[in-house]
């Protein structure tokens, strides 16, 4: 064996590794300090430090000369990071993303057509049902679950990218539509920079974004960065769904949601974890002896009694317990159990008051978050539902738009591609439709029935309406429905025919005639 080939082979010495290692853990523990001291102050910092770097700006463009003028990507990445982590490891913090979910999203949006041609609004109907479950590039998530995935990103890292892909032409002359989703961080340009990967003319119109591929990952897990620049989109066939704080008119990419409840989060699962560690130190069960002295002064004995100091710093005789174990007490003598006295009476209170503070960020009180109504009672859970459900609805009609888009493109295709006719009488609004959105069950059915019956009474609201606001269906559906069930019924049990009237008697007949006639 050579010299070289000895050098290659040998052992690298454990100090050096524990060195190393020690090393790689204190720079990344600095790295994560940092960026956790400066969360509640980054967006502050940025917005202040990107507007003195603005250069003047010509009055009739509407887009800033720096990319991001209020927030970097590097520190959009880092949040991007963050949430994610966030999400993964905090039960709290998954908890409030699926609450948002099911709220907003709830079993998703059902397309309901109102062009007034009930032929044409039949077709199209049956055609997206058929279809939408379909639209996933990936093939992984169907129309509802893409819905959910969409809102939860976009909350979750700020913004997400829908690219719709056309999927070519079957031998059967029927078109395959998809759309694929780009996470937040591959809308890009370069590697480097600080691009927001989106293109725009002098107006601030978006002309086209760009994607970038994935970073390659070895079979022995490392990564290869992919250098290559973002392909490039039409801005027609992409849909940036994002969330805007502050709704900024210039603003570029989305922020996430969580970004001002990160440093509570972390709080909240200290002041938890901290809790749960000293009720599992206290968890035992102990005996207080009140009792005379032996003259030996043991209990039961020298190789069971034990001396140990208390947390109080007192030295008291311990007696380990067994399982059935009886003691036996003299006259005058007594055994109390010891009870742990955590946690105490304030800390609840205390732990609900940080989760209040958690929801106002998200716009929803902690009885819908966590589903506790334990304080409130019907009143005050029916006012916190409908304000609340101000802030579901507007979340709601954002989701609409995206889902209009999507439709939108699906159906043109149709028509352009499939040859799909459209009526003449409805050209030019052959798309005119709404979605039948998730409603909120009834909290008490009997009291809030008797309430919609009032008000349909007075002719204040319909009976579309009501429906809207407790389910996700739709008053003509419910009614098809009511009539098919009625159709089966009589079709099992015939109505009973109706029973023959009586002959009239003419002499009684004439009778009245000339009574009438007296």
């Amino acid at each position: 064996m050579t010299e070289e080939t000895k050098e290659q082979h040998t052992p690298v010495p454990i100090e050096k590794l524990q060195q190393d290692l020690e090393r790689s853990r204190v720079i990344r523990e600095i790295e994560e300090n940092k960026f956790s001291a400066a969360t509640n102050k980054a967006y502050k910092q940025a917005l202040n430090r990107n507007l003195r770097n603005n250069r003047k700006r010509a009055r009739a463009a509407s887009t800033p000369d720096y990319p991001e003028r209020d927030y970097s990507r590097l520190d959009r990445e880092q949040a991007i990071a963050l949430a994610r982590k966030k999400i993964e490891e905090s039960p709290i913090a998954y908890a409030i993303s699926q609450s948002l979910a099911d709220n907003v999203v709830g079993q998703g949006l059902n397309l309901q057509m109102l062009t007034g041609d009930k032929e044409w609004d039949s077709q199209i109907e049956e055609a997206w049902d058929r279809e939408k479950d379909k639209l996933d590039l990936r093939k992984v998530r169907r129309w509802d679950n893409l819905l959910r995935m969409w809102y939860s990103r976009k909350d979750i890292d700020g913004d997400v990218g829908l690219v719709l892909v056309d999927g070519g032409v079957n031998e059967d002359g029927t078109v395959n539509s998809y759309v694929q989703t780009i996470e937040a961080e591959r809308i890009r340009k370069n590697q480097a920079g600080q691009d927001s990967g989106i293109e725009f003319d002098k107006f601030g119109v978006p002309k086209r974004y760009f994607v970038r591929k994935r970073n390659e990952i070895t079979k022995e897990g490392q990564v290869i960065p992919n250098r290559e620049p973002g392909i490039k989109i039409a801005a027609k066939n992409f849909i940036h769904y994002a969330h805007f704080p502050q709704e900024r008119a210039e603003r570029q990419r989305g922020v996430s949601k969580y970004l001002q409840v990160f440093n509570l989060l972390e709080d909240l699962d200290k002041v938890i974890e901290n809790m749960v560690l000293k009720v599992e130190n206290e968890s035992f069960i102990g005996l207080k002896f009140n009792m005379e002295a032996a003259p030996d002064g043991s209990l039961f004995g020298k190789n069971i009694e034990q001396i140990k100091q208390a947390e109080d710093g007192k030295r008291r005789k311990h007696v380990r317990m067994v399982p059935g174990m009886n003691i036996r007490t003299d006259p005058g003598e007594d055994v109390d159990m010891l009870e742990s006295k955590n946690p105490n009476s304030e800390w609840i209170p205390f732990v609900r008051f940080l989760l209040r503070k958690i929801g106002v960020n998200f716009g929803v009180p902690l009885e819908l978050l966590f589903l506790d109504f334990k304080d409130t009672n019907f009143s005050g859970a029916r006012g916190l539902l409908e304000l609340t459900k101000k802030r579901f609805k507007i979340e709601q009609d954002s989701l609409c738009w995206v889902a209009s888009r999507v439709f939108g493109w699906w159906l043109s295709r149709k028509i352009k591609v499939e040859g799909l006719k459209v009526p003449a009488s409805i050209e030019g609004m052959q798309q005119k439709h709404i979605w039948n959105k998730s409603g909120w069950p009834y909290l008490d059915p009997l009291k809030e029935a008797n309430a919609f019956g009032k008000l349909l009474e007075l002719g204040v609201t319909t009976r579309g309406r009501i429906i809207s606001e407790t389910s996700d269906s739709d008053f003509e559906t419910i009614a098809r429905e009511r009539a098919r069930e009625q159709d089966i019924l009589d079709e099992i049990n015939p109505p009973a025919p109706a029973p023959d009237e009586p002959e009239e008697d003419l002499e009684d007949k004439e009778d009245e005639e000339e009574t009438a006639n007296d």
